[in-house]
């Protein structure tokens, strides 16, 4: 892990410890991005502090790198970082990280009597083992709509006809209409 940001309020940079207002970057993506700064690309902050590469050539092809390069950053922060939702259990909300899987799977394999499960946002406490395994089908659900939500992005990069609609592409919604 990495941390982007700056010091002295005018020259960003890769560090290797944390500090207030850095943002994490992950190793694959760093060399990613020392990748595309050694073939000249610029490495500048986007409006959320993260490092990403600006390329002086706005091509179609370089459009689109740059967008899958976003996408796959964007999917792999939320499914690894911040993925979290409501369950059908009395709308708990529980963590729904690839972590948070592996952690329910272990906890049914392992499953003894009503233990406290810990949520996004609160403890819920004599959590059975069918509600777990429901918390289990749930965080998987959720997965699988977050990689679905990322291979509807790649086809809508793939089938821009302008860099200008590739730039239109976004994590967050804010798309252009498919199939139109």
């Amino acid at each position: 892990m990495k941390y982007y940001g700056t010091k002295n309020n005018k020259d960003y940079g890769f560090f290797l410890s944390n500090f207030y207002g850095a943002a994490a970057v992950e190793d694959e993506i760093w060399e990613l991005l020392l990748k595309q700064q050694s073939e000249g690309a610029v490495i500048q902050p986007d409006s959320t502090g993260y490092p990403i590469a600006i390329y002086e050539t706005t091509s179609l092809e370089d459009a689109r790198s740059r967008k899958l390069d976003e996408i796959k950053k964007a999917f792999e922060d939320e499914i690894n970082n911040t993925a979290h939702l409501t369950s059908s259990i009395d709308g708990f909300e529980i963590d729904a990280r690839r972590v948070d899987g592996q952690n329910i799977t272990m906890m049914i394999e392992y499953y003894v009597a009503p233990i406290p499960y810990k949520g996004y946002t609160s403890v819920r406490e004599n959590t059975t083992l069918e509600e777990l395994k429901v918390f289990k089908q749930e965080i998987y659900e959720n997965g699988t709509a977050l990689y679905a939500k990322k291979w509807v992005l790649e086809e809508q990069v793939a089938e821009a006809a302008t860099p200008e609609e590739v730039g239109a592409i976004s994590w967050d919604g804010s798309t252009p209409e498919q199939g139109e």
